[in-house]
C-alpha cells in the first residue's frame, strides 16, 4: 500500500494486482467494475453513440463517488469496454465494402479506439469480442 498526502489530505492506494499482464480482482478485498454498452464496430463512431454509449460509462468510473472514491478506499476500480464485432450489421457492411468481416471489424476497431483516446476515454481495458480469450 501507498501513502499520499495531497494538501493536507491523506489517501490509501493499493497498487493494482496484474498475472499474465491482466489486472484481477483480489479475493477479500473491496474489487468494483464498471462496464458500459459496447459499441458495434461496423461505422465511425459519431457523437451520439459516444454519449450513450461510453462516455456516461467514463464519467461514472471518474467521478468521486465511483472509481476515485474507490481508488482513495484503496478498492480495486477496473473500467472495460470494447467493440461488439458480432451481428449483422458487420456483416452487411463486409458485404457492402466488399470485405471480410473480420476485416472490416480490425478497421473500424482501431478507429473506434483512435476516436475514444481523442475524447480522452478513460478505459483501463479495450478489448473486443472477436479476441481468442472472448471466444473461449
Amino acid at each position: 500500500m501507498i501513502r499520499l498526502s495531497c494538501e493536507g489530505f491523506v489517501m490509501l492506494r493499493r497498487e493494482r494486482v496484474y498475472i499474465n499482464g491482466r489486472i484481477i480482482p483480489v479475493k477479500g478485498e473491496k474489487n468494483v467494475l464498471v462496464t458500459s454498452a459496447l459499441p458495434y464496430v461496423n461505422n465511425v463512431p459519431h457523437l451520439g453513440n459516444i454519449i450513450g454509449c461510453v462516455l456516461s460509462a467514463d464519467v461514472f468510473s471518474r467521478c468521486l463517488f465511483t472509481r476515485q472514491y474507490c481508488r482513495l478506499k484503496g478498492w480495486r476500480c477496473l473500467y472495460i469496454c470494447g467493440t461488439d464485432e458480432y451481428g449483422t450489421a458487420t456483416e452487411m457492411k463486409a458485404m457492402q465494402e466488399g470485405l471480410t468481416p473480420q476485416q472490416i471489424c480490425d478497421h473500424f476497431y482501431n478507429i473506434h479506439k483512435s476516436i475514444y483516446e481523442w475524447f480522452n476515454i478513460d478505459f483501463d481495458r479495450f478489448g473486443r469480442t472477436t479476441n481468442p480469450h472472448q471466444v473461449e
